[in-house]
């Protein structure tokens, strides 16, 4: 039973930080890029999607590999 409880606990907190890696990249994607470009111009964009698109990139990789680890459970 503690099992159970212990899995179903991990699946919710699964699935809440994955709606937060969700909420985060789509702010990552249609928000910051918009007022970086605004407010600093070109040459700020390009550097801001060169650090977050790696930066991004790796996180969804790691959230990749903890559902499909969970998933081997």
């Amino acid at each position: 039973m503690v099992f159970i409880v212990g899995k179903m606990l991990d699946g919710i907190l699964l699935g809440l930080l994955t709606v937060v890696y969700l909420v985060l990249l789509a702010c990552v994607i249609y928000f910051f890029p918009h007022v970086i470009h605004v407010c600093l111009g070109v040459g700020w964009l390009i550097l801001y999607w060169l650090f977050f698109g790696i930066q991004t990139t790796l996180g969804l990789v790691v959230v990749l590999l903890i559902i499909i680890d969970s998933l081997g459970d």
